[in-house]
Formats: C-alpha cells, structure tokens, sequence
C-alpha cells in the first residue's frame, strides 16, 4: 500500500462504493483549456490512456466549465460515446462530478453496467472523494510550483512517510503511527495526538512524556493545546526556557520542553484532532518543523476521511440503497446471528417472501427514480401491515422477505390474504401515472416447511414464484 499514490487509492475506493465499470480522473492542465486522463480504474479493454477533453466541449468538458455534476441513465436512448474509451461500451449510467477545490481541479467520470444509475447516497459519497482529490491534486500543485530553495530539504522523505498514512483504518491506527515519526522526517523528542469531541479533547497516544497523559482533558482554549484548538491554527513555540507553560491541562505535572509545538486535524472546518510535538532543547522547532507537522496533519484528516468512506461503504453495502433494509449480502453474512435471534425462544416463525414481477418492466419503461417510487411503496405496504417482531430484507433485485414472529399459522394466512388484496386492488400512482402491481407472495411455516432460514426463505420464494 505504501508505494501507490493517494489518488490511486481513491480511484479504488470509488469503484468500490459505486459497482463502476471504469473510474476516470480527468485532471485541468496548465493552460485551463483541457482535461487530460491522469488516474484510471477499469474493466474495460477499450481504455484510451492518452484521452484528452477541452474544457466546455461534450458533456465531461460541460462539467469542468460549469462545475455542475452530470448524471445519466440510459434504460432508455442513445448511448453517447465516452472519451476515456477507444470503442462503444454498453454502460447503464454515468456521473462525472467537478474535481474543485480553490480553482477547477479535473473532473472524475465513474460508469457503470450493473445499474442504471447512481443512487443519491452514493452521489453523496463520491462528491466526498471527489473533494479529498481536489485537497491532494491542489496541494500538489502549490508545492510543486515553489521555487523557494529555503523549503525542507527532507520533502522527498516526509512526502514518502505521510503516504504510509494512507492505509490507516481509524484513529487508534493513526495515533500509532503519528508517535513513530522517524527522525529522517521530523526530530523530535516528545509527541502527542489529541483527538476531540465537541468542545473537548483527549489525549490517546503519546511518547516522550514522563507523565501518564492518557487521564487529562484538553479544553478548547485553555493552555497551549486547547488555545490551538479554539484558533484551529498551528502555535509554534521556539522557546519556552523563560515561562511555565501549561501544555495540555491544569492538572499536568510541570515537564521541561524547551520548544513546543501545535497543529491541528482538520477536516474542512471541523476540529478532529490535534498533534503536539516538544523538544528539550529552546529552539529545538522550526518553521520547516511546523511545515513538516503540517503537511503530516493533512495526510493524517484525509487517511481519516478515507477510513470514514471506507466504513461507512462497508456499512451501505450491507444495506438497499434505495431503501435502507438490509440486503441479501447482509443476511448472508449474518444468518447465523439473525437465527440465533429469530430461533431463540423457540416461538412462531414464519417466512413471508412478496416477488415483484413487474418490477424490471417499470425500471426499463419509467426510469430508475419511477421504479425506485415503486419499490418504496411496495416495502412500505409491507411494512405497517404488521406490528413487530419482524424482520425485513432486499432480499434479490425483485424480492423482499419478511420474517414473521409472534403470530400464529392463521395469523400469518390472514395476513397474506390482506396483502394480496392490497396488490391487486390499491392504485399505484407516481406522478399522476398509474402503475400496476404484480406482486406475487409466498409463505413457509417453521418448523413444518423447514428447521432454518434459509431452508424457509426458498420454500415461500418458489411458493411465490408459483402464484
């Protein structure tokens, strides 16, 4: 991991969240005139590697002249032909999202073939990662274009370590890594990393201190530490041999640094954290220090972003994006868990599973946010038409289970009876557009039709299937 760039990293990353075909980072040049292809993601054999888009021209170089998003399902209509590839690909959907930061940074293009269309949730995050690109590719840009030689000697070694932070999972990961600084990169003798919630901070990590930090509270805008906080901006302390400073709390005991240093963790204009950084000796740090400190906080809030992606991807894939219930990929993983559950009392259980035949046909004829209305409603019937215990799942691309508990073999009959009657009697309207529903239901008794919820999920799906 630590020999691939930051971007290249959040290419992956947004393949991952958006089931892309291909992932394109198309980045301004120079002149402000074109985007050039500069970090891609794909499956396809057909990628031009040397494409290049004038800014204005076709739909990719609209985005970058308007810094407007694009988003386009094709259920319907003519497939345009994509600058990143040599040939036609049959795409479902795409959406190319500005790349800004100050100025315009490039444009990303993510496409895909397993659905028309991207979700507003994973629009929500790839605008996100979007941002975390244009945050590296400005940042680049600025330290690439000095030209002063009084800059840190080292950059080329603080560079290479901040990249190491790139795979981090979470903050206790980071801390560890930001209190093993080697000393190719930054000297110091003392470090410790701070993180916040609300108004006040904890100390997690920390080397070079005689004391045990761990038990003190950082408070914004008292001592060094809270009064950076309350600034959110680096305090550098070259010498500190004629003053008694108190670093992070009252309550610390008194430890001789000569020169201290703060920088805090930023994420946007959110406080996330800070890094303390101390040496013996007076005029131990430097402003080439606080640079150094700095550019490793910046590292640090975006592997933290990254990470927080990451998770909360880890958290969407388990659920329907466009319902919010959990999917078939969430019950597979935790079926155990979930029979443990639904099994434990050893009461009435019964699977009730509803199967949309029509639901492709609305998708293909109405569009993905007519069919997703639909599926909506379907759910919803679902729902309130029974009190809890109950569990419900996406469970396939047109079939939802409902795990019945607490309710007798009549009961549940009864039930199936009412919803069938809803399905084939209520109006679906979207839109002022009627729209029929073919939901087919089946049911599976426990333990009569099976001992496990796997065995009662496909006898009431082949029931359904059947009606």
């Amino acid at each position: 991991m630590t020999s691939r760039n930051v971007l290249s990293r959040l290419i992956e990353l947004t393949s991952n969240v958006s089931d892309a075909f291909t992932t394109a980072l198309y980045v301004a040049q120079s002149d402000q005139r074109t985007l050039a292809l500069r970090e891609h993601w794909s499956m396809s054999s057909n990628i031009n590697a040397e494409s290049v888009v004038p800014i204005g021209q076709g739909p990719i170089g609209q985005v970058a002249r308007d810094k407007r998003a694009w988003h386009e399902e094709f259920a319907n209509g003519t497939i345009p032909e994509l600058p990143q590839y040599t040939a036609h690909e049959e795409i479902k959907g795409v959406l190319a999202v500005p790349v800004v930061a100050q100025g315009l940074e490039g444009v990303l293009v993510i496409d895909t073939k397993e659905q028309f269309g991207f979700s507003t949730k994973q629009q929500k995050i790839i605008r996100s990662i979007a941002e975390q690109m244009a945050w590296h590719l400005s940042r680049e840009r600025t330290l690439g274009g000095t030209g002063d030689n009084t800059g840190l000697a080292n950059f080329h070694q603080v560079v290479e370590w901040c990249r190491t932070l790139s795979d981090v999972e979470d903050r206790s990961a980071l801390s560890d890594r930001l209190v093993q600084v080697p000393e190719t990169v930054s000297a110091v003798d003392a470090v410790a990393v701070i993180w916040f919630e609300g108004e006040q901070g904890r100390i997690q990590r920390f080397r070079g201190w005689k004391q045990e930090l761990r038990a003190l509270t950082v408070e914004m805008g008292k001592g060094f530490a809270g009064s950076c906080a309350k600034n959110r901006k680096p305090f550098l302390m070259r010498n500190t041999s004629d003053r008694k400073v108190v670093v992070f709390s009252e309550k610390e005991r008194t430890e001789l640094m000569g020169s201290l240093l703060a920088i805090p963790i930023m994420i946007r204009d959110h406080m996330h954290g800070m890094i303390v950084a101390g040496t013996h000796e007076p005029f131990g740090l430097s402003a080439n220090d606080q640079d150094t400190w700095t550019l490793i906080a910046a590292f640090s809030a975006n592997a933290l972003k990254c990470a927080e992606i990451q998770t909360q991807w880890e958290y969407d894939k388990n659920l329907c994006q466009v319902t919010g219930i959990p999917n078939h990929r969430f019950l597979s993983t935790y079926i155990h868990a979930v029979e443990n559950e639904i099994f434990r009392e050893g009461g009435s259980v019964h699977v009730l599973t509803a199967l949309m035949k029509n639901l492709h046909t609305i998708y293909s004829r109405y569009g993905v946010e007519t069919g997703d209305l639909f599926l909506k409603q379907v759910i919803s019937i679902l729902a309130q038409a029974v009190s809890s215990p109950k569990y419900i799942f996406k469970y396939s691309e047109s079939s939802v289970v409902m795990v019945l508990m607490d309710i007798d073999a009549g009961e549940a009959r009864g039930l199936r009876t009412r919803l069938r009657q809803i399905f084939a009697q209520e109006a679906f309207t979207i839109d002022n557009e009627p729209l029929e529903a073919q939901v087919s239901l089946g049911l599976a008794f426990y333990p009569d039709d099976g001992d496990s919820l796997s065995a009662l999920i496909g006898i009431s799906m082949a029931r359904a299937s059947d009606n």
